[in-house]
């Protein structure tokens, strides 16, 4: 299963973005330092920045999924918006550390990073809505060749000093800027086929979109509407705990420590240099498992194992030392999987896009504001083992995690053995072709149409989870209803039915 969708190169200007956003920790030392600004000015940055980041975030996830609301963060002009409002904040810091702005008490500082926190936040849910027309594989193909690029840039940056630098800095700042906020949500939809949102329904068989919007909710219905919400967050752990653990660690273990080449490069940016060719190489290799199963349960949990080993030398020898090296690519491995897979969260649909696109510069802007409070509480040489406590416990989570979903893959009985029609295209295409007309026939939806053609190949629930990434749950309804139209019982007497066989008694 290799990546089907053609590359689009104007998600790559995402690497402009990313090399000049200062949600991202190394971007931040980089700018710091060139503009001379000491620790205790960055922070009067910072500070705002990632709690504006955090507020913002929640808003939109919590509101933006509304009537109106939703409609106007979707847009092209709240786009734009948010463009100007984050140029705006890095061209008012750079005037206040150039002497442009005389001001007491740092108020320029903080009036930059609260429109920073704000303007980066609607940018970052303008480029999830333009990713999310990817699967998890052609995400994270884009997002390694954004992301690797966009370390390259942070590199070149970090080698320039005074008008070249910030020529430079401005002019990805821009083109990240207008990558984001160019078109709008309605165009995105059209490239995906303008596919309409899942539809489950509930035990009392009354059918309903998965986020009403709220004149579909009787206001007499407080409890109905409290269940709701806490059955859509339940759902999106299910799909999105991992990814959003490992974000988050990842951007706490950026905000707690900071380590330099030569004293100018950050070695994060060179791991994610390393982290993306890797993961470049991921994308291009024949899996049979679903991909997001693959790197949560193989790739990654190996890549911890192997660290975790390696950090039990001495302290001081070479393994030890390049266990603490290959520590950064890990974890820019992890962060890379955690975008693709929420990228894929919203390719599916299952939620409001916003709701989980919000979530995300705000778990990433709560981590690092953790993580530096943590760095200024506890003494210097009290950071170092603090990360690696941080970094064990988590790879051990990850290798638990993956050992248990093995064993309960293992235990499964309900999986039906089928000639791979995958290896022979031709019967692959008349099965897909026989798929969509039995689909039309008994009158299922897109979605339901691709879960039955799953189920007919004799996968089970679970693989059709990971590969779509929904929540077991929904898939489970999917099929519920599928069987109903289709009048069958089993997954056994689908097979037939497509097949055009008689219904095994």
């Amino acid at each position: 299963m290799r990546p089907q969708q053609p590359l689009d190169h104007r998600l790559l200007l995402f690497g402009a973005f990313f090399a000049t956003m200062p949600l991202y920790a190394p971007n931040a030392a980089t700018f710091a330092r060139a503009l001379s600004i000491a620790d205790d000015g960055i922070r009067h940055f910072a500070l705002p920045m990632l709690a504006v980041a955090l507020a913002s975030g929640l808003a939109i996830s919590l509101f933006g999924r509304k009537g109106r609301a939703g409609l106007v963060t979707e847009s092209r002009p709240w786009g734009a918006a948010g463009a100007v409002v984050y140029l705006g904040g890095l061209a008012l810091l750079v005037f206040d550390a150039l002497g442009v702005v005389a001001e007491p008490f740092s108020l320029a500082k903080l009036a930059a990073g609260a429109l920073c926190g704000f303007g980066l936040t609607v940018l970052c849910c303008q480029w999830g809505l333009k990713f999310s027309k990817l699967d998890i594989r052609a995400a994270l193909l884009h997002l390694s060749l954004a992301c690797g690029l966009g370390s390259l840039a942070s590199l070149g940056l970090a080698a320039l000093s005074g008008v070249a630098y910030f020529i430079g800095f401005f002019s990805l700042a821009v083109a990240g800027s207008l990558g984001a906020s160019a078109g709008s949500a309605i165009q995105i939809e059209g490239e995906q086929g303008s596919r309409e949102p899942d539809k489950v329904v509930p035990p009392d068989s009354r059918e309903r979109p998965l986020w009403p919007a709220p004149a579909e909710l009787a206001p007499s219905e407080p409890a109905r509407r409290c269940g709701g919400r806490l059955d859509t967050l339940r759902r999106l752990a299910s799909v999105a705990a991992l990814p959003c653990l490992g974000l988050a660690v990842f951007s706490l273990v950026m905000s707690l420590r900071k380590f330099s080449l030569f004293g100018t490069f950050d070695i994060e940016l060179i791991a994610g240099i390393v982290a993306a060719g890797i993961a470049l190489l991921l994308c291009m290799a024949p899996l049979r498992r679903p991909f997001y199963s693959f790197g949560y349960e193989e790739f990654l949990p190996a890549c911890a194992l192997v660290l975790i080993v390696c950090s039990c030398f001495p302290v001081g020898s070479a393994v030890q030392v390049l266990s603490a090296a290959l520590m950064y690519v890990v974890f820019a491995l992890v962060a890379l999987f955690a975008l693709a897979s929420i990228v894929a969260v919203v390719h599916a649909r299952e939620f409001p896009p916003l709701t989980v696109l919000g979530l995300t510069p705000a778990l990433i802007a709560a981590s690092s504001l953790f993580g530096i409070a943590g760095s200024s509480l506890m003494p210097e040489d009290a950071v170092g083992p603090s990360l690696l406590v941080v970094a064990v416990a988590y790879f051990a989570g990850l290798i638990m995690t993956a050992i248990v979903s093995l064993a309960r893959a293992a235990d499964r009985s309900d999986t039906i053995e089928r000639p791979d029609l995958r290896d022979t295209p031709h019967l692959a295409a008349l099965f897909q072709q026989r798929c969509e007309e039995v689909g039309a026939s008994c009158g299922l939806s897109p979605r339901e149409t691709e879960i039955m053609q799953m189920l007919g190949r004799g996968h089970n629930p679970t693989f059709i989870a990971r590969t779509l990434v929904l929540s077991l749950s929904t898939v489970r309804t999917h099929i519920r209803n599928l069987y109903k139209k289709m009048n069958v019982s089993n997954q056994e007497e689908l097979i037939a039915l497509i097949d055009g066989e008689p219904s095994p008694s």
